[in-house]
């Protein structure tokens, strides 16, 4: 159970007592919860994992815990080496979750955790870990919950948590929207927000073309990429060539790329 209390790659994590207490049972088959019974299973299964063997520690480490603080245990180093190679992709049990959920304080701990919990699949747990540690102020944790409103199909939730992110000054949440808004086909209102969220020396128009290649919407994408022409970005016309090649066209690619558009956006005639 400890090595599944381990955060991504980084310092060797101290657990507390209680979040072992709590999340133990889902460890437990229903052969061993008969077996054990009784109110002192948990602190003599400590002592036992605590106890060094061989002049090996145990499983578990004591670590000394602030003053009035509860006691606080890590893995040993043998144990948490194997943890990082053979458990990397094993899901822990509910009760852990929740038990982790319900110790982890800092804004860090709760993102942290909310994202091993996504990737898991564990979406119930990562979004109360998000709402944790936005409700404390975390920029990235408002949006992570957006990215994950938005996956669950919840539009107008996630384009509301994209804006209180962008508020909290995480950079990329306005792009986000943007492409949201896009998505939707407020095409005026996502050319906006691509505007304020790109360098004075980028082209809203081109990361909005190819957000509509991406996903297939290839009139789309043309349509922008004729604007980002007309507004004088050379790169539109590799983005034009590049529909015209996967649309089959390749000799209608190659002209547009030596001879370029006439005014009305179509290819030009060759010229001497």
């Amino acid at each position: 159970m400890g090595r599944d209390g381990r955060p991504p790659p980084g310092p060797q994590p101290v657990l507390p007592e209680p979040l072992l207490r709590d999340a133990a049972p889902g460890y437990l088959d229903n052969n061993e919860r008969a077996r054990i019974g009784g109110t002192a299973w948990f602190p003599d299964a400590l002592d036992e994992l605590t106890v060094p063997h061989r002049r090996l520690p145990g499983p578990l480490v004591r670590h000394r815990p602030p003053p009035g603080a509860h006691p606080l245990y890590r893995l040993a180093d043998y144990l948490e080496q194997h943890a990082r190679t053979e458990r990397t992709l094993v899901c822990p049990p509910a009760s852990f979750w929740d038990a982790a959920v319900r110790h982890a304080h800092t804004p860090d701990e709760l993102t942290a955790l909310g994202q091993q919990a996504e990737i898991r699949g564990r979406y119930r747990h990562a979004v109360h870990c998000y709402q944790r540690a936005s409700a404390a102020g975390d920029a990235y944790a408002l949006f992570l919950l957006a990215e994950r409103r938005n996956g669950a199909g919840d539009h107008e939730s996630a384009a509301q948590l994209y804006q209180q992110a962008t508020d909290a000054g995480h950079a990329d949440a306005l792009l986000d929207l943007a492409r949201l808004r896009e998505e939707g086909s407020d095409h005026q209102s996502a050319q906006r927000l691509a505007r304020q969220a790109t360098p004075a020396s980028a082209n809203p128009l081109m990361y909005l073309a190819e957000l509509r290649m991406q996903a297939g919407d290839h009139r789309r994408a043309e349509q922008l990429y004729l604007h980002a022409a007309d507004a004088g970005d050379t790169r539109a016309l590799e983005g034009l060539a590049r529909l015209r090649e996967q649309a089959g066209d390749r000799h209608g690619a190659e002209r547009l790329r030596r001879f370029g558009l006439t005014a009305a956006g179509d290819v030009e005639e060759p010229w001497t």
